[in-house]
């Protein structure tokens, strides 16, 4: 493992930590083998125990100061100094630089235990990711350190595009975490503007996929913010395919995360004036904003927002090789979604109906996350219709037949609502109570408020 391969895991493990992007390269590895930085700040050290599989500070040759001189300064300052905001790489105060001086035993057992551990510690983080790293630093190596494969990285990107719907969230976010670090170094190095925009869309929809993700794992607020920063690095791209998806995806997940309905609405209203073209983020962002009708109840308009929809899905370009589950694009199974969904808690049980059995036939599989939610909708109307114990007991067989990298927050909340719609007076029933049971094994809270009544 290089430096620069060991300071990409650090990058990783932190952001897998904390959802935050860190800084470390090549150069402050350098600086650790050689002592001129003894003692790197606790989330440093502690990601670097972590990758390289070491239980303590002074395994990796890390210690603090001891003379008397740097007692007395430690015991005017706090032990670790805070972290900048943007959680970049600060170096230490210049009382924790030592003079210059030539490396010395320690320095030199130092860097040959970082160098030791790094190269025995390619699963240590985990070999996947080490891989790809490695692989990105052989093409650096073969075509220059300059050169970025953009064609390379529109294709990874494509790639989680049609992976998303069948990987576990976890395990997308770990491998997110890899690509995301090192798309953003690459970024740094271009310098022809149009390869930069190019990067900035690549970027776009790994930050996206990283907020989807989030979500997806029920992770509201870091979500949140992760949408902001896609919205950021789409806008930089100028791509208003990128910038309609980011914003159309937002508003739709911000459903589930329960955002404020007027928030997601206001969304929907600046994305819709980024263009006219007919996009498949457009046919998202107007998906959202019909959905959210539907919750708030607002029955005309959403149904004026879905008509724009069909329309929006009748003037979109088919390429041959697009692939119609991809989470960039927009097919007709994703109407039909749509459909189910704006009619299914609106209370239009015909429409619904014709709605549903239109998407289960359109999905691949039945055991998958996005069927998952259309054949809860069956549930909701059923138990809207008052046949509450037929549809609890159909939404116990939703949830139990999905296989568990489909689980997701999207899911489990539309089970909620199949709950929410219960009478009170009927709250006791066993099938109730079973699926009860069941969202609280998979880790769901009961729902804590009525949904808005239609």
């Amino acid at each position: 493992m290089s430096r620069e391969e060991l300071a990409d895991a650090v990058n990783a493990y932190l952001f897998r930590e904390t959802q935050r992007i860190f800084d470390m390269n090549a150069n402050h590895i350098g600086k650790y083998e050689l002592g001129e930085y003894r003692w790197p700040r606790a989330h440093y050290r502690e990601a670097l125990r972590a990758v390289l599989r070491v239980a303590t500070d002074a395994a990796l040759g890390f210690y603090p100061k001891r003379s008397a001189a740097d007692t007395a300064v430690l015991e005017r300052r706090p032990a670790e100094p805070p972290e900048s905001p943007a959680g970049a790489v600060s170096l230490p105060p210049a009382t924790d630089r030592p003079e210059e001086r030539s490396p010395d035993r320690s320095s030199l057992r130092r860097r040959g235990l970082i160098t030791g551990l790094a190269a025995i510690g390619v699963t240590a983080w985990g070999l996947p990711a080490a891989a790809e790293s490695f692989r990105h630093d052989v093409t650096q190596a073969v075509a220059g350190f300059s050169h970025v494969d953009l064609a390379e990285w529109e294709r990874i990107a494509a790639e989680y595009g049609s992976t998303y719907v069948t990987t576990s969230p976890a395990e997308l976010l770990e491998d997110l975490a890899v690509d995301l670090t090192i798309a953003q170094n690459h970024l740094g190095r271009l310098r022809r503007e149009p390869d930069q925009r190019t990067m900035r869309r690549v970027v776009a929809q790994l930050t996206g996929l990283v907020a989807h993700t989030l979500s997806d794992l029920g992770n509201a607020r870091a979500s949140l913010r992760w949408w902001r920063t896609a919205g950021q690095a789409a806008d930089a791209s100028g791509d208003a395919a990128v910038r309609t998806w980011i914003r159309g995806r937002e508003i739709i997940h911000g459903l589930y995360d329960r955002r404020p309905a007027q928030a997601l609405l206001d969304l929907a209203d600046l994305a819709s004036a980024i263009t006219i073209c007919p996009l498949a983020g457009l046919a998202s962002v107007y998906a959202g904003r019909a959905q959210t009708l539907a919750v708030a109840g607002r029955s005309a308009e959403a149904l004026v927002a879905l008509d724009v929809v069909r329309r929006l899905s009748e003037r979109l370009p088919v390429r041959r090789g697009d692939d119609p589950l991809s989470v960039y694009g927009w097919s007709e199974v994703r109407l039909r979604h749509t459909e189910s969904f704006v009619h299914s808690f609106l209370g239009n049980a015909g429409e619904a109906d014709a709605a549903q059995r239109a998407a289960i036939a359109l999905y691949p599989s039945s055991q998958s996350s996005g069927c998952a939610q259309v054949r809860l909708h069956q549930a909701l109307c059923l138990t809207r219709q008052g046949a509450v114990a037929e549809g609890s007991r159909h939404a116990c067989r939703v949830l139990t037949e999905l296989p568990e990298p489909q689980h997701r927050d999207m899911v489990h909340e539309v089970a909620r609502q199949v709950i929410q719609a219960v009478p009170p007076d009927d709250r006791r029933r066993p099938e109730v109570r079973e699926l009860l049971e069941l969202l609280h094994l998979l880790g769901q809270p009961e729902p804590a408020r009525p949904h808005p009544e239609h």
